[in-house]
C-alpha cells in the first residue's frame, strides 16, 4: 500500500526543492509550513503614469458607483462612497476612474478621500523581532529576541544577523523597518541572514582565524501585522520613510486629480470666508494651523501628547461635520473634502 504525504507537506517540499535549485551551494533554505497569503511585493509605492491608467478596463460595478456619486439624493451618494470603501476596488481602478471619466467636483472629492485614507491608513507588515544594529564592516541587523506568536517565531533566532530582505541590503535597523513596513500583512518576504554555528557542547565553532563560524541561511515567510505588535504591548518603531512615501503618493494624487479650489459661501453665516476665496486650499485656517503645529513637532519644540492629538482630531471632526452638512452645494462639499484629504495627510504624525 502506498502512503501519500499530506498536501501541505508535499507543497512545502516542492517549494523548498524549487528554492534549492536556484540557491548557491552552502546556503540553507527555511520556510513556513503554511503557504503565503500574498506574493512578495518588491515594488515601491509608485504613482502610475497616465498611459497606464488609460489602459485600465473599468469594472461595470465601479462605473455604476461612480455614477451614483452624483445622484441628487444625499443618502445615495453617501452609500456609494461606503461601497467604494467596502468593495476594495484596487487603487489603480479608482485612479483610472478619475483619469477616464468625466466627473464633477464632488465625485472627484469623494474618490480622492477614499484613496487618501486607504493609502495613509493601510496596515503595515511586521516580522516580530527585537533588534540592534550589527557590528563590523558587513553591517546588518542583529536579532536580540524573537516575539512569540509572530511570523519570525520558530524561523529566526536571537543572535541571527539579517543582511538582506527581498534582495535589498539591510545595514541598519532603519533599513529593515522601512522594507518590512512598506509591505502589507500576509505578503511573503525572503530574509538572508548569517547564523552562528555551535558544537555539540553548545560552544561557538571557530575558524582558523579564531572567528565564530557562521552559516548562510535564507528564510521566507508571510508577514504579520504591526497592529498585532501594538495590541500585544510591543514597542513598535514606525518607519518615517514609509509615512513620507505614503504622504507623497497622496500629494501627487491630489495635485493631478483634485478640482481647482472654489470660492465657498458657508450657509451657517452667509459670509464668504476669505480663506476659501484663495486659489490654494493650503490657506484654509485648519491647514494653516496644522502646518504650523507640524513644523513645531518636527523641530522638537512641541511634544505630541493626548491634548495635542485631541486638538488635531477635533479640527478634523469639525471639517467632516461641515462636509456632511446637506445644505452644502456639490461644489462646496467637494472643496471641503479636498481640505479634509490634505489635513489627513499632514496629520499622519498624530496617529502614531
Amino acid at each position: 500500500m502506498t502512503m501519500t504525504a499530506p498536501r501541505c507537506h508535499l507543497t512545502r517540499f516542492l517549494v523548498l526543492l524549487g528554492a534549492l535549485a536556484v540557491m548557491p551551494p552552502g546556503k540553507l533554505v527555511v520556510a513556513q509550513d503554511a503557504l503565503p497569503q500574498r506574493a512578495s511585493s518588491k515594488t515601491p509605492l509608485l504613482f502610475p503614469q497616465d498611459e497606464q491608467l488609460e489602459a485600465v478596463v473599468l469594472e461595470p460595478r465601479l462605473r455604476k458607483l461612480f455614477e451614483s456619486l452624483k445622484d441628487p439624493v444625499w443618502k445615495v451618494r453617501d452609500q456609494a462612497t461606503s461601497e467604494l470603501v467596502a468593495n476594495r476596488f484596487s487603487n489603480e481602478q479608482l485612479l483610472a476612474g478619475l483619469r477616464q471619466l468625466d466627473l464633477d467636483a464632488e465625485q472627484r472629492a469623494r474618490v480622492l478621500t477614499v484613496l487618501s485614507r486607504r493609502i495613509l491608513e493601510a496596515p503595515s507588515g511586521a516580522v516580530g523581532i527585537r533588534m540592534s544594529t550589527g557590528l563590523g564592516e558587513q553591517g546588518g541587523v542583529r536579532i536580540e529576541a524573537v516575539i512569540e506568536g509572530m511570523p519570525a517565531a520558530g524561523l529566526l533566532k536571537a543572535g541571527d544577523l539579517i543582511v538582506a530582505i527581498d534582495d535589498q541590503s539591510v545595514r541598519r535597523s532603519s533599513d529593515l523597518t522601512s522594507i518590512v513596513q512598506s509591505k502589507l500583512p500576509g505578503e511573503t518576504i525572503t530574509v538572508d541572514l548569517k547564523r552562528n554555528r555551535f558544537d555539540q557542547n553548545g560552544d561557538f565553532m571557530l575558524d582558523e582565524n579564531g572567528q565564530v563560524r557562521r552559516e548562510d541561511l535564507q528564510v521566507f515567510f508571510a508577514l504579520g501585522s504591526i497592529s498585532q505588535l501594538a495590541s500585544d504591548g510591543g514597542n513598535v518603531v514606525r518607519s518615517s520613510s514609509v509615512r513620507s512615501a505614503r504622504a507623497r503618493w497622496v500629494q501627487t494624487m491630489l495635485d493631478r486629480f483634485a478640482p481647482d479650489p472654489l470660492r465657498v459661501q458657508l450657509p451657517e453665516t452667509g459670509v464668504v470666508q476669505e480663506s476659501f476665496a484663495s486659489r490654494s486650499i493650503t490657506d484654509h485656517p485648519a491647514l494653516v494651523w496644522l502646518t504650523s503645529v507640524s513644523g513645531a513637532v518636527e523641530r522638537g519644540v512641541l511634544q505630541v501628547d493626548d491634548n495635542l492629538r485631541f486638538q488635531v482630531n477635533s479640527r478634523l471632526d469639525a471639517l467632516e461635520n461641515q462636509a456632511s452638512d446637506p445644505r452644502l452645494s456639490s461644489e462646496e462639499r467637494a472643496w471641503v473634502k479636498l481640505v479634509i484629504s490634505r489635513y489627513t495627510a499632514l496629520s499622519e504624525w498624530s496617529r502614531e
